[in-house]
C-alpha cells in the first residue's frame, strides 16, 4: 500500500505552534486521543500516534462506519440496483409485513439515508427488545413492523436501524455482505488491505457502526471525500453522490427533532447529509468517543482521528481554536520540535504507589463487565507483574507495566491485542488498567487483596457489549 504524501506543516502552510498549542490543550482537558491526521492538499502535514495505540492496528470507528455504508449505496445507486426513492418495504420485502401501515410504507432508502424515517426514538432500543422475545428473528422484521411516530421526512432521529437497511439493502440487491461489496469499489483502490465489520447473528454487517479500519485509512477516506470521489486521477466514487452526501439534505436542529430529544451540541445540529454531519465549519464522518473525519472544503483541510472522549464537542472547538488561526502562519522554525513531540506521544500509564510483594488471587465480583472472566492472579515478574485470567473457557495471561505499558493479548476469538500498566494504590487496592488497542476502550481491573475479588469496569462503556469477546474482531 503506497504511503499518503508527507508535507512539513511549513509546506502545507500550517504554523508547527498551533498544533503544539492543540496538543497542549488536548493534554491539558482530559481528551484521550489515540492518534491525529492533518492533511492539506491531499499530503499529511501531521501525524501522531498516543502509544501503546500505533497506526498499523485497526480501530473501532463506531458510527463514522456509516460514512462508508453511505458510499456504499452509492455505488448501488450508480449500478442501477437501486434508486434512493425507492420504498424500504420494496427493496427489503422478504421482511416487510404482508400489510405495512402507510407511515411504514411511505419509508424510501433516502428517508433511511438522512435519518428521517419519522422515528422518535432511535429504532434499535424496541428492536433489540424484541430480539430478547425472538432470539433466532431478523431485526428486519422488527423495524418493518415498527409505526414511526411522526411521517417520514418530517423529522430527524438518529436511526441506528435506518443505516442497519442501508446495510441490509446493499446485500439484497447485490447477493453481497457490506464489506464485501465495498472491498473491490472502495478498499483496495485506496489501499485499504485491513479492514473487519463486525455482524449481527445471522452474519450481516452492521452497517451503523462496527467498522475497522487503520487511522491511515480514515485519512485516505477523507481526501477521497475532500476530493469529490477522485482518488490517483480515477473517479473512483460520483462526485454528484458525494455532493450531496456531504451537504445539508434534512435539518436537525431542535425544531427539527423530536420533543424529547435534547441535543444541544451545535455541531449536531447544522444539518445531515447522507450518513454524514454537517458542522458549522465544513463537514465530518464521525463516531461515538471521538472517532473523526472531518473535512474543511474551504481550508482544503481533512482531520482524522481515534479517540476515546465524551467530550466530542470540545474536541472539534478545539481544532477550530487552534488550526484555524494556525493556516497561513507558518513557523517553520518549531517544525522539528513538533515532530520531536509527535514521535513522543503517550497515554499516561497507571499510577502506583508500591504495595506488596506477593502473590494475590481474586475472584470477579460479579460487577456485570468482562462476564466471561472468572478470577485472577497477579503475581509480581519483574520490574511489573504478571496477570494470569481464569475465563469461562480457558486462560490466558498478561504482562503488566509499572510506570509503562506492556503488549498483550486478551484471551477472546480471536485474541484481542492490548495493552497494560497497573499499580497499587493508597488504599491497598490494585488496578490494571488495559487498553483494547483495535478499539476506544479501556478495561479496569481493579484487585481488593482483603476482599479477595476482583471489580472489572469500563470507563466508557462498550456499545457492542460489555466483554471484550462480544466485540473481538481479527
Amino acid at each position: 500500500m503506497a504511503a499518503l504524501p508527507r508535507i512539513r506543516p511549513a509546506d502545507a502552510g500550517l504554523s508547527s505552534r498551533a498544533v503544539l498549542d492543540l496538543l497542549d490543550d488536548v493534554a491539558a482537558s482530559g481528551i484521550e486521543l489515540h492518534s491525529l491526521q492533518v492533511l492539506r492538499g491531499g499530503a499529511v502535514a501531521v501525524e501522531g500516534h498516543w502509544a501503546p495505540y500505533r497506526r498499523e492496528l485497526p480501530h473501532l470507528l463506531y458510527s463514522l462506519s456509516k460514512s462508508f455504508t453511505s458510499t456504499a449505496i452509492g455505488f448501488a445507486v450508480e449500478e442501477g440496483r437501486c434508486s434512493i426513492d425507492d420504498r424500504l418495504v420494496d427493496l427489503l420485502a422478504p421482511w416487510a409485513p404482508p400489510e405495512p401501515s402507510e407511515r411504514v410504507a411511505a419509508m424510501t432508502l433516502r428517508h433511511a439515508l438522512t435519518m428521517s424515517t419519522g422515528h422518535t426514538i432511535d429504532p434499535i432500543f424496541p428492536v433489540l427488545g424484541w430480539t430478547a422475545e425472538h432470539p433466532d428473528g431478523d431485526w428486519l422484521t422488527c423495524f418493518l413492523d415498527l409505526e414511526p411516530g411522526n411521517d417520514p421526512g418530517s423529522i430527524f432521529t438518529y436511526d441506528q436501524l435506518a443505516t442497519y437497511c442501508l446495510s441490509r439493502v446493499i446485500t439484497a440487491t447485490t447477493g453481497e455482505r457490506l464489506l464485501d461489496y465495498l472491498r473491490p469499489r472502495l478498499l483496495d483502490p485506496l489501499g485499504i488491505d485491513v479492514a473487519h465489520w463486525i455482524g449481527d447473528r445471522h452474519g450481516h454487517d452492521l452497517g451503523f457502526s462496527g467498522l475497522h479500519v487503520t487511522p491511515d485509512a480514515i485519512a485516505r477516506f477523507g481526501r477521497l471525500v475532500a476530493d469529490a470521489g477522485r482518488w490517483e486521477g480515477r473517479q473512483l466514487v460520483p462526485a454528484a453522490w458525494l455532493a450531496a452526501a456531504t451537504s445539508p439534505q434534512v435539518p436537525n436542529d431542535r425544531a427539527h427533532r423530536a420533543p424529547g430529544d435534547l441535543e444541544a451540541n451545535p455541531d449536531w445540529m447544522q444539518g445531515y447529509g447522507y450518513q454524514f454531519w454537517m458542522c458549522r465549519r465544513g463537514y465530518r464522518a464521525d463516531g461515538a468517543l471521538g472517532q473523526f473525519c472531518v473535512v474543511w472544503p474551504d481550508e482544503d483541510v481533512v482531520i482524522a482521528t481515534t479517540a476515546a472522549t465524551e467530550d466530542m464537542q470540545g474536541l472539534l472547538d478545539r481544532f477550530e481554536a487552534h488550526l484555524v488561526p494556525g493556516l497561513g502562519t507558518s513557523t517553520s522554525g518549531e517544525d522539528d520540535r513538533l515532530a520531536e513531540r509527535l514521535a513522543g506521544l503517550t497515554l499516561t500509564p497507571a499510577a502506583d504507589v508500591g504495595g506488596p510483594a506477593e502473590v494475590v488471587a481474586a475472584s470477579n465480583d460479579g460487577s456485570g463487565a468482562a462476564r466471561r472472566l472468572r478470577s485472577v492472579t497477579l503475581r509480581p515478574d519483574g520490574d511489573g507483574w504478571t496477570l494470569d485470567l481464569e475465563m469461562r473457557a480457558g486462560s490466558g495471561a498478561l504482562p503488566v507495566g509499572r510506570g509503562r505499558w506492556c503488549d498483550g493479548a486478551w484471551p477472546a476469538d480471536p485474541p484481542q491485542p492490548v495493552a497494560t500498566s497497573g499499580g497499587w494504590a493508597g488504599d491497598g487496592t490494585f488496578t490494571a488498567d488495559v487498553a483494547f488497542l483495535q478499539s476506544p476502550h479501556h478495561l479496569l481491573l481493579t484487585i481488593d487483596p482483603a476482599a479477595g475479588t476482583v471489580s472489572p469496569r469500563w470507563p466508557a462503556f462498550p456499545l457492542h457489549g460489555s466483554d471484550p469477546a462480544d466485540f473481538a474482531v481479527g
